[in-house]
């Protein structure tokens, strides 16, 4: 190899180090789920199979004294997001049809809270640009989440 193509190699070597290093951080970096949860009125790109529906436990001007039990299913759902960390999807896919979509009834409209598909939860930003995250326990996340459709589903 002629010295020219090796200074190149090594320059590109030396230029591509610190990309691959920004992106491995990128997708090993863990969040919590109320820094990357963004409340609103999004559209989901996927087909559900089946819904989970939480209602904000405060009052409202239907009901100023709302029942216990409405309390308790918004914080059994929150619990079970906010208990686990997150990491972005490192492989991109599409978004899977036949998933779970948790829906937040809080006024007049629900908005969706997150899409659960392929062990993946999805979570919308404010530009209903779809992301990937994957929970720390997904097996444990998958059971408490079908125990929660069954208790509230």
């Amino acid at each position: 190899m002629s010295r020219k193509r090796r200074l190149l190699l090594a320059a590109l070597v030396l230029a591509a180090a610190p990309l691959a290093g920004f992106l491995f951080g990128y997708f090993r970096e863990e969040y919590a789920f109320d820094d990357i949860w963004t409340p609103g009125p999004f559209t989901l790109p996927a087909q559900d199979k089946r819904e989970l529906y939480i209602i904000y436990p405060g009052p409202t001007w239907d009901n100023p004294d709302p029942p216990p039990s409405r309390n308790q299913s918004y914080h059994a759902v929150l619990n079970l997001l906010r208990s686990q960390k997150y990491r972005k999807s490192l492989l991109p896919s599409p978004m899977e049809d036949g998933g779970t979509v948790i829906y937040l009834h809080q006024g007049c409209t629900p908005s969706i809270v997150a899409y659960w598909s392929g062990g993946k939860l999805w979570l919308a930003d404010e530009n209903e640009v779809w992301t990937a995250y994957i929970p720390s326990n997904p097996g444990k996340f998958r059971e408490e989440l079908e125990t929660l459709l069954k208790r509230y589903g």
